[in-house]
């Protein structure tokens, strides 16, 4: 059986391992009080910023683009492969997709 996977996507290239470490300390704590047992870490791998994850570099105004469509990507099973280069056409398309409620985003990359 493949492992479960928590994986902690930072388009500023921040480490995470402080926030793995508190994530893991609550996922260990709610699945005692929830479910009534210890939480069995082995059945999951934890990686700290895959190394495929777009960065944003300096710009401090794309991460939540940056985030949504590296979370849309990787729910559709796609690469990662954009830059921050393509953040304006993403904007324009989450945009368009909260006005259009019939058509949901799908970050489709750009052809460049």
């Amino acid at each position: 059986m493949d492992k479960k996977k928590v994986m902690y996507y930072d388009s500023k290239a921040y480490d995470g391992s402080r926030f793995m470490d508190l994530f893991f300390l609550y996922l260990k704590d709610e699945h005692q009080q929830v479910i009534g047992e210890p939480f069995n870490n082995e059945e999951w791998e934890w990686v700290h910023y895959p190394s495929d994850c777009p960065s944003q570099g300096r710009n401090n105004n794309a991460c939540g683009v940056m985030i949504s469509a590296i979370g849309d990507l990787l729910l559709q099973d796609l690469p990662l492969n954009f830059r921050l280069s393509d953040v304006p056409y993403y904007r324009r398309r989450m945009t368009l997709s909260i006005l259009d409620q019939e058509h949901p985003f799908s970050p489709v990359v750009p052809i460049s």
